[in-house]
């Protein structure tokens, strides 16, 4: 993608600035493959924009269920908070008695929270416009 990136900013668009770099699809156990990721894009993207901080972890429950639900990753983690609040023994009596219990991925808090960061980061740089925000670097390699 880098350089995709470069070559349309060479040869069509001059103006054009990347934003920045998120890693999605990121499994919270796979630090040494991240590691080399994140130095991987950044050789490849070579200043060009900053690595976000977090990577959006892998949840492949959480994906499903707010595909299906139609909700964004705060709206689920709010589900998943509200389903949680009821008692164990109720939720089991309700499955017991044939009733549809739904049932979270306990990663809800933590993606919502990726999302966030995210958003925080981007709205950072979208502000300082040209200026690259000290908030928003490169995790260390």
């Amino acid at each position: 993608m880098a350089d995709r990136f470069r070559q349309v900013k060479t040869s069509a668009n001059p103006a054009l600035r990347l934003l920045g770099v998120v890693l999605f699809d990121v499994s919270p156990q796979s630090t040494a493959i991240l590691r080399e990721v994140e130095a991987a894009i950044i050789e490849h993207i070579r200043g060009a924009a900053p690595l976000l901080q977090p990577p959006i972890r892998r949840s492949e429950r959480s994906a499903f269920d707010m595909r299906r639900m139609g909700l964004l990753a705060h709206e689920y983690e709010e589900r998943y908070l509200d389903a949680e609040s009821v008692p164990l023994t109720t939720r089991i009596e309700a499955a017991r008695r044939g009733e549809p219990v739904e049932r979270f991925s306990s990663a809800a808090s933590g993606l919502a929270n990726d999302y966030f960061e995210i958003t925080k980061q981007i709205l950072t740089i979208v502000r300082a416009g040209d200026r690259p925000p000290a908030a928003v670097a490169a995790r260390p390699v």
